[in-house]
């Protein structure tokens, strides 16, 4: 379905999925992210345990598949100098936590996005920024609606947005998102940019290959088991912080 319905409906749902998760204090969701660094690399597909609170913003994650396993990150607005305590894991899982600016360029140096800006309620008023500009965009774009949809077994609309060219949008070239339509909330979003000036890919896909910038999904999620102050502690005897 290709109407202005289709952008319409992508609001709606990221508003209504906004309301929702400001009105949760906490969840709990295996994270999977894989992310284009400003340089060109793009980065391995990684997998994590995701904890996060809206107040005081707490964010507790641990990787496992495609990163570097067993590495530990807990942040709690305003404790810690505020900064990220990070726990290395593999090789240099015996070396001692340290603190690091969640905006600095060391942190940055791994990610396109500070730990303190990502989040489903973070996720949805980024992408209601541009949806809501698209609305007023008269043309140069294309919207498109793949109702009915499955991801991780969860029940979704599948929405495609595509510019036509960087005059219309710089950065993204398509952005495609599956929205739980029972919860609202996007439980898988990837952004796709612009390709560079050699020759171009054979096929859409190989394009999409080539240009995808963000990958980010949310699997297993628990909105309704609330998390403890445990949960977020430095010294959780379940965490490696202190060892």
């Amino acid at each position: 379905q290709t109407s202005r319905l289709a952008i319409e409906l992508h609001v709606s749902m990221l508003e209504l999925g906004r309301q929702r998760m400001e009105k949760l204090p906490d969840y709990a969701a295996t994270f999977t992210r894989q992310e284009r660094l400003e340089g060109g690399e793009l980065l391995d597909l990684q997998t994590m345990e995701r904890k996060l609170r809206h107040a005081p913003l707490s964010s507790y994650l641990k990787w496992g598949e495609g990163g570097e396993e067993g590495r530990e990150l807990l942040f709690i607005d305003g404790q810690n100098d505020n900064r990220m305590l990070v726990k290395l894991g593999g090789v240099k899982r015996l070396l001692p936590a340290v603190k690091v600016d969640p905006e600095g360029s060391l942190a940055m140096r791994e990610a396109r996005h500070p730990v303190t800006s990502v989040g489903l309620l973070q996720m949805c008023d980024k992408m209601l920024v541009y949806r809501r500009r698209d609305l007023q965009t008269r043309s140069g774009l294309r919207w498109q609606l793949l109702p009915d949809q499955r991801f991780d077994n969860q029940p979704c609309h599948c929405f495609v947005v595509e510019y036509e060219s960087r005059e219309v949008e710089p950065l993204y070239r398509k952005s495609v998102a599956w929205i739980n339509t029972q919860l609202s909330v996007p439980v898988c979003l990837k952004t796709y940019g612009w390709p560079g000036d050699g020759t171009p890919p054979d096929s859409p896909q190989q394009l999409d290959d080539a240009t995808l910038l963000e990958h980010y999904a949310y699997t297993n999620l628990q909105l309704e088991t609330r998390l403890s102050d445990a949960d977020f502690d430095k010294g959780n005897a379940d965490y490696r912080f202190r060892r």
